[in-house]
């Protein structure tokens, strides 16, 4: 990878973040790199609607999507929603993807006696739509990103965004959440709680949530790549 990168001539970086840890950690040259960053674009009008035969997206419920491990920082909500008595007594937990959970998973649940607390859910983009149309709130913990396409998902749904306040994930997201420092487990509570307790918090959360979609077209993405492109000719 560094070969590559000290042979190119121009290197597209997604986010600012990005652009700065290439900097740094490999020491290029900011005058070669291009951040542009990519587009979103909404989940398509479904032919039919996902239902579930049991209650699971009926109940309140906090969301969270993708792989579980490492960075993703699954294991500190779950110390966060354990903390917290008004999490626990009124949402659930709905995992979507990133494969069944783990036995040490499951014996953490077991350990914190919430394992009826939490489900898992998989599907296509119908199931995953209906997880965010349903939630209550979406959470994003994560570590590092390089950009984070989760939560643009869950505002062009209307899903109110709670996420973490490090790497790239501020600068995508901008105004359009709650922040947390994902390394304090009473962060994360405290800023699920503010978001579900406050219907005013929500909506104004919401609005935000469709103007920032706005800044993420695919249109500008190759327009932007276009232009680099043609500056090395």
């Amino acid at each position: 990878k560094k070969k590559c990168i000290n042979k190119a001539n121009l290197i597209f970086a997604i986010s600012e973040n990005t652009k700065n840890d290439l900097i740094k950690i490999y020491d290029i040259n900011p005058s070669k790199i291009k951040v542009v960053y990519l587009g979103f674009k909404s989940f398509p009008k479904l032919s039919s609607s996902f239902e579930m035969n049991s209650k699971i997206l009926q109940t309140p419920f906090i969301l969270f999507v993708g792989q579980r491990s490492g960075y993703k920082n699954f294991d500190g909500f779950i110390e966060a929603y354990n903390s917290s008595i008004f999490l626990k007594n009124n949402y659930n937990i709905v995992s979507f993807g990133g494969g069944v959970f783990s036995d040490e998973e499951l014996n953490i649940f077991d350990k914190y006696n919430i394992n009826e607390k939490i489900f898992h859910l998989k599907g296509g983009d119908d199931v995953l739509k209906s997880c965010y149309e349903n939630a209550s709130v979406f959470i994003y913990p994560s570590k590092y990103e390089g950009f984070g396409i989760p939560p643009l998902e869950a505002m062009s749904c209307g899903t109110p965004v709670c996420c973490s306040n490090v790497s790239s994930i501020p600068e995508i997201v901008k105004n359009a959440a709650v922040f947390f420092d994902p390394t304090k487990d009473k962060e994360i509570a405290n800023a699920l709680k503010s978001v579900l307790k406050s219907e005013i918090t929500k909506k104004d959360l919401i609005l935000k949530g469709k103007k920032r979609l706005n800044f993420f077209t695919w249109e500008k993405s190759s327009d932007e790549s276009l232009t680099a492109y043609k500056s090395l000719l």
